[in-house]
């Protein structure tokens, strides 16, 4: 949480305490990161950010050099926002599984996953034109349905690394934590 919390008071953006401390009042350090498929524990949701953001921090040389530090956190830390307030969960009732619990989505604001992301993001910080792409599409073809979709993913690959180096840092960091 420390780790985090530090990143992302480095940010300068007006607006940027305001989320911080939306942050710290909701469930983003103790939500899962998944469902089924990556974290599904308590507190994976910033878990999987902060590997994430050390995941970019490491190829941003190589991928998208140009993205600024402001932007490689916002990118990388806050990404799954959408996931903010997202998921119940409950703990097991039999008492051998101790720490086993049970995740259903609860989403109160049904706006898509890249989508609601950027939406959450703008209501506390402006966010530039390459980290709302990099944000709404870093999940790539798994979240581009129809013909609109895979242009829309496929332009906002041409123009822009930051994108490119999301969409990998969070596949790299989501395949290593399974």
């Amino acid at each position: 949480m420390k780790d985090i919390l530090s990143e992302l008071s480095k940010v300068n953006r007006p607006g940027m305490n305001e989320l911080i401390k939306f942050l710290v009042s909701s469930d983003y350090f103790s939500a899962p990161a998944s469902r089924g498929y990556h974290l599904n524990v308590v507190g994976g949701l910033a878990k999987h950010h902060w590997n994430v953001f050390k995941e970019l921090c490491d190829i941003k040389h190589s991928i998208c050099q140009s993205a600024d530090n402001d932007s490689i956190r916002i990118c990388a830390l806050l990404h799954d926002i959408c996931k903010v307030n997202f998921f119940k969960v409950e703990r097991g009732g039999d008492p051998l599984l101790f720490g086993s619990i049970k995740i259903t989505i609860d989403d109160q604001e049904p706006l898509g996953h890249g989508e609601k992301s950027v939406i959450v993001l703008q209501r506390y910080i402006k966010l530039t034109t390459d980290e709302a792409l990099a944000i709404r599409w870093h999940m790539g073809a798994w979240d581009a349905v129809g013909d609109t979709s895979r242009r829309c993913l496929n332009q906002a690959l041409d123009r822009c690394a930051l994108l490119r180096g999301l969409m990998l840092a969070d596949q790299m960091a989501t395949f290593k934590e399974k």
